[in-house]
């Protein structure tokens, strides 16, 4: 099925004359004419053959797009218009009478005020297409692999971007002829990226790993994409934001705040809902348009274009937590942790006054993302695009990035500059199935400075614009954590290791185990030293076995778990069984048990487990 949507200020058909060969709709005589004076999103729908496969399913995956469409543009009427202009493969006319009926009841009952043209007859027609970035858009779906996807212009050849290996000796080679073996993840997402297909056809393994482990799940009462987070969840991520902000802060960045929605009036922001209008969240408030960020470039760069700067106060650093940005992503790209439409993304940006100190900078936060992937335990495959002028003056530069990482490095050198910036990198993880997840990047901007008109005071008392790096330390926060579900489940499945999380990470990452109810007191004394350490710990107070605590332990992926019997209670001195090394009946002090825990504890940012979660007893669960 093919539909072109066209927002439009009013609209009216008449019906002629029936279509010789097709089946001409019976309708009313008043259905035959309508007009239509206030605004209203019109869908031109071609019903193909392979439509016929599953007529619901074609329904639903129709109702389900231009429900999202008009809603993204706050209307509330829409017409169903046959066109079979849209397609050479027609489906059969009672077939495609069967879907535009279905599709029209589908919206009714979603709430929309919904009219159709009948089918089989040629009509005149007279549309006002409104003119707004959002006001046109071309799909098709298809009804096999439940996809919808956006149709745009393609490329002419010599426009388009060119795949390359970089080897750490230095050669260029086309990504054809590169030899994989030894890098099978490389391979996996040099395929991904090919591909362009960025559609999940099953769930990846993390998303029944976060409700398992009581880390997220869907909310079906919101739209997709936004979920909930439990309270394990909230803080692992609230562990990961202390994180960051240290690590800016270190950097030498200044934390600030800026609004999440903004006006749709704003040249700069029309620009920028034109070039990426499929993104957009559009919400009204009254008579107003605003569009959710996407982005924390529009208030940081706005903010920063307000103030008088100085070359003294290069490179100038600014960091925000946005939580959230928000962008419309397709639906069948939509999935668990890995791909949402809202979500929480660290975004630094500094201000050079070159690019020779763009790029010694760019050097700092490198290794800064190097960093973050390091101490989240991540494995990643890397990335480069840069513009084919850039490449050529710098690639001796990039050459030794990729020796920092020791690994060879996807290339994508583009013919021309046709976005804001010359250069960026990513770290890339590939998931089970293997797709691909962009993590920590920046990005060497030498356009949005005009565009914002940001302007710094050089040494001769000039206004220059300046160089600006884009820079996500971890990416967004919900895909650090679903990249190491899914490289716990990789371990599992294909190393046939033990799935864990990184220690400083982990939610619980003590549990205290007693064998009778006798041992508790002296249970409840280490729990309480070990949270005088800021150490995560819970005590399973229950009247289980040990085997099914021991198990739950397990199946909770909890770093250390210490028995308590009469043995410890009578010796002092603790059992311990050790999740990563797989070591059983570890003997050690309480002092010795800290003082190994600290020394391990890296990197060491500590956050208390809320109280409700001290006792498995009274243990909140949620699922």
């Amino acid at each position: 099925m093919r539909l072109l949507l066209i927002h439009s200020d009013g609209f009216a058909f008449q019906s002629k004359n029936k279509v010789p060969g097709a089946m001409a709709e019976d309708v009313p005589e008043e259905q035959h004419t309508i007009e239509i004076k206030d605004s209203v999103l019109v869908v031109y729908i071609t019903v193909e053959k392979k439509d016929e496969q599953d007529l619901d399913k074609a329904i639903q995956l129709a109702g389900e797009e231009i429900r999202n469409y008009a809603r993204e543009l706050n209307e509330t009427r829409i017409m169903v218009y046959p066109y079979a202009h849209l397609s050479t493969d027609l489906g059969g006319s009672k077939n495609a009478i069967k879907i535009l009926n279905g599709i029209k009841e589908l919206l009714q009952g979603d709430g929309f005020q919904t009219f159709k043209s009948p089918f089989g007859w040629y009509k005149a027609f007279q549309l006002n297409c409104i003119g707004h970035p959002r006001a046109e858009s071309l799909r098709s779906i298809d009804v096999e692999k439940a996809v919808v996807v956006e149709e745009k212009p393609k490329r002419r050849e010599e426009d388009r971007s060119k795949f390359y290996i970089l080897q750490l000796n230095g050669k260029l080679i086309p990504y054809e002829e590169f030899d994989y073996k030894n890098y099978p993840n490389l391979k996996y997402f040099m395929e991904y990226e090919v591909s362009g297909s960025r559609v999940v056809t099953e769930q990846p393994p993390h998303t029944k790993l976060m409700k398992r482990l009581e880390i997220a799940d869907y909310e079906a009462r919101a739209d997709p994409g936004h979920l909930r987070w439990y309270p394990k969840g909230e803080l692992i991520r609230n562990i990961l934001i202390k994180y960051l902000y240290d690590k800016v802060i270190e950097l030498g960045a200044m934390p600030i705040e800026t609004p999440v929605m903004f006006g749709t009036n704003h040249p700069i922001i029309q620009e920028h809902l034109e070039k990426w209008a499929e993104r957009q969240y559009l919400v009204s408030s009254g008579e107003k348009t605003l569009f959710l960020r996407f982005a924390s470039d529009f208030g940081q760069f706005f903010l920063l274009s307000d103030q008088l700067i100085s070359y003294r106060n290069l490179p100038l650093r600014i960091y925000e937590l946005t939580k959230y940005s928000f962008r419309n992503e397709q639906s069948g790209e939509v999935v668990g942790l890995r791909r949402l439409r809202a979500f929480t993304m660290p975004d630094l940006h500094t201000l050079n006054a070159d690019v020779d100190q763009a790029i010694e900078e760019f050097n700092n936060q490198f290794s800064l993302c190097s960093e973050v992937m390091a101490d989240s335990q991540i494995d990643y495959e890397i990335a480069f695009r840069v513009v084919k002028e850039f490449w050529d003056k710098r690639k001796d530069w990039i050459l030794t990035l990729i020796k920092k990482v020791k690994k060879p490095a996807l290339i994508e050198i583009f013919p021309k500059r046709e976005a804001y910036w010359i250069m960026k990198f990513e770290f890339n993880f590939v998931d089970y199935l293997g797709k691909a997840a962009a993590l920590a990047t920046v990005q060497v901007d030498v356009d949005m400075a005009r565009q914002y008109n940001i302007n710094f005071i050089d040494e001769k008392n000039e206004k220059v614009h300046p160089v600006i790096l884009h820079c996500s330390p971890s990416g967004a926060l919900e895909r650090i954590v679903y990249a190491m579900l899914e490289k716990a489940y990789i371990k599992q499945k294909r190393e046939k290791g033990t799935p864990s999380m990184p220690f400083w990470l982990s939610p619980i990452q003590v549990r205290i185990i007693t064998i009778s109810d006798k041992h508790l007191a002296y249970a409840m004394k280490i729990v309480e030293a070990l949270e005088k350490e800021q150490i995560r710990v819970d005590l399973d107070d229950r009247g289980e076995t040990v085997g099914k605590k021991m198990r739950e332990a397990g199946m909770n992926w909890i770093p250390y778990v210490v028995v308590i019997g009469d043995q410890e209670v009578e010796s002092t001195t603790l059992t311990i069984r050790i999740r990563e090394t797989g070591e059983n009946n570890v003997q050690m002090t309480l002092e010795k048990f800290i003082e190994h825990i600290n020394q391990n504890f890296k990197p060491n940012v500590r956050l208390s487990l809320p109280k409700p979660f001290r006792l498995l007893s009274t243990y909140p669960k949620f699922s």
